[in-house]
């Protein structure tokens, strides 16, 4: 019969979908502008200048809530990769 740590210890363990990000969320969940912005190395207003730029899609979910999606973030950036001659 499990004991209640054993059931602890199975729950404790990182999941797939999580990535083995720390908070549990899943690479296809919905990130802010500080997270954007620690992914892509740069500040938040360097983020936000990319937004206003159109160059990075987002939701808008309100007047100032404003979240993307990290896989189609990265699907714009491959759009603008330039090719080496």
């Amino acid at each position: 019969m499990p004991t209640k740590n054993d059931k602890n210890a199975a729950t404790d363990a990182p999941c797939a979908a999580t990535n083995g990000d720390k908070r549990g969320q899943r690479a296809d969940d919905l990130i802010g502008y500080d997270e954007l912005a620690r992914r892509l190395d740069t500040t938040r207003r360097g983020a936000e200048c990319l937004v206003r730029r159109r160059v990075i899609p987002c939701v808008k979910l309100g007047h100032r809530t404003v979240r993307f999606s990290w896989p189609r973030v990265l699907e714009a950036i491959a759009k603008r990769e330039v090719q080496a001659v």
